[in-house]
């Protein structure tokens, strides 16, 4: 479920559907385990063909598509030493952070993020927590780590590394040490706490 650039859609409304998800797990007595993930400078970083793959899965084709791959294909950036100006270089990856136009492109991009996943994926943006919720840790965790792999599969396969050593894991149950989650032979730091969306 993505909630980030979506109008009338906010960071409170994913933080009150996560809580009440960690509340309704509870009551029915099931441990529930989440996972933040932490994509590398995820704008700067997306793979430009398999955008324009993407837009055109989507059914944007002829001069729309060509529209779209001018707008992606056609940056270059100049960079200044000592007010001196280098030769311009184009940019192969990474779409415009901040326009309108660079948000609708990224959502596209990770659109089919959570497709192979039997965990729920909420996303705000490029910010990414799948979670899950099981009677048994080690079903879970076994349940989990699938999806972790198939999660390390997809940003193989598009080009958008994950931090590991950034990608945390947190479980909400009482009195209980949980058997690791890994992704790509890492296991992941399980926290008792963390920001999530600029919330404590």
């Amino acid at each position: 479920m993505q909630s980030g650039f979506i109008k009338g859609d906010s960071t409170v409304n994913q933080l009150i559907d996560f809580v009440n998800t960690i509340y309704q797990n509870g009551d029915k007595g099931q441990i529930i385990r989440a996972i933040c993930l932490d994509f590398s400078k995820a704008f700067d970083r997306v793979w430009l063909r398999g955008l324009l793959h993407k837009l055109e899965m989507k059914g944007i084709r002829g001069s729309l598509l060509s529209w779209y791959k001018s707008y992606v294909s056609d940056i270059e950036i100049i960079t200044v030493i000592n007010r001196s100006l280098l030769s311009p270089k184009k940019v192969n990856r990474g779409i415009p952070q901040g326009s309108v136009l660079g948000s609708l492109l990224f959502l596209v991009f990770i659109d089919d993020i959570g497709e192979s996943l039997n965990s729920c994926t909420q996303l705000f943006a490029d910010d990414t927590v799948i979670h899950h919720s099981d009677s048994d840790i080690h079903d879970l965790t076994a349940h989990l780590n699938i999806d972790l792999l198939k999660m390390h599969q997809w940003s193989v396969e598009w080009q958008l590394p994950l931090n590991e050593q950034k990608c945390k894991s947190m479980t909400f149950s009482y009195n209980l040490t949980p058997p690791p989650l890994i992704i790509n032979n890492i296991s992941l730091n399980e926290v008792k706490q963390r920001i999530h969306l600029g919330i404590f």
